[in-house]
């Protein structure tokens, strides 16, 4: 878990806008990584996500980051996309391989409510590839970035060098953040709060004097622990439970039945005091956490 050094200063963008000027920019102005919105090397399947790049202007927003300066960049790909097959995955991840980049980040699609996509739900629930296709995708995932010299580290990201996201390692471990801007989320000293989406209204309320939060949270100190416990799990370190106690809190009894639960479906193991999600139960992590939440 090398996760000391410099200050990692992480900029997201999308393929169509990193020409090299503007990436040269954010190199000399001290941003030290790039996560770049890739989605997928497929244009057809690009079209169907809506994204406005080409397959090959992600390549070569790429190849602009290595000469902008950097070393350090991500990209997500997501899976389980409409009329996605494991053939047009596959292609993705070779393409995907063959970059100069460090880390990988993967998501499956998710229908929100709210969302263009949800509004069509009905439609795009008849094109989707089935849960043994989505899960036949993440396993070839799984081999194809191992065979590239990439390291699982998390349930969704893999990373060359020990490159790890250090900002959303936070996320895992409990590190308490601040976001600022339009639709940022914040978690300190308990509460959880997130700003409101509008760029105006924000403006105008900064101007005012007045706070932009328009959702607060406060998790009480056990719920808090048994979502810290279960969104440490997704980290492949494991989790080591007498410390986890000493910095959190006791685990409730309840919690700890279910863990026994777990264990003995097969689902987690402890392995020299640390408590691992199995290779099984990594399939399953949606269900394993709900049920210690």
């Amino acid at each position: 878990m090398a996760l000391k050094g410099p200050a990692e200063i992480t900029i997201e963008a999308n393929p169509e806008t990193m020409d090299f000027p503007t990436l040269k920019k954010y190199f000399e102005a001290g941003i030290n990584r790039l996560s770049v919105g890739v989605q997928s090397f497929s244009d057809a399947e690009l079209k169907t996500l809506g994204r406005t790049h080409s397959a090959l202007q992600a390549e070569e927003a790429v190849g602009n980051a290595v000469l902008a300066g950097f070393s350090n960049i991500s990209i997500d790909l997501m899976y389980e996309v409409p009329n996605q097959t494991l053939a047009s995955w596959n292609s993705s991840l070779q393409k995907a391989k063959e970059l100069p980049i460090t880390h990988i980040s993967l998501y499956n699609l998710t229908i929100e409510e709210g969302t263009a996509f949800y509004r069509k739900r009905t439609e795009i629930m008849q094109s989707l590839p089935t849960q043994e296709e989505g899960l036949s995708m993440y396993e070839s995932a799984q081999n194809t970035l191992s065979s590239a010299g990439f390291t699982q580290y998390e349930i969704s990201a893999f990373s060359r060098n020990n490159l790890y996201s250090i900002h959303n390692t936070g996320y895992w471990t409990g590190r308490e953040f601040f976001g600022l801007g339009p639709s940022a989320f914040s978690f300190f000293d308990g509460v959880r709060y997130s700003n409101i989406a509008n760029l105006q209204r924000y403006i105008n309320q900064v101007k005012s004097g007045t706070s932009p939060v328009d959702f607060r949270e406060e998790i009480d100190a056990g719920s808090r622990r048994r979502e810290l416990l279960a969104v440490h799990l997704r980290l492949f370190w494991g989790v080591n439970i007498d410390d986890f106690e000493k910095r959190w809190g006791a685990l409730d009894l309840e919690t700890k039945s279910e863990l026994t639960s777990l264990q003995t479906e097969g689902l987690i193991e402890f392995k020299q005091e640390k408590l691992f999600l199995t290779d099984f139960g990594r399939k399953f992590y949606d269900t394993i956490a709900s049920r210690l939440i």
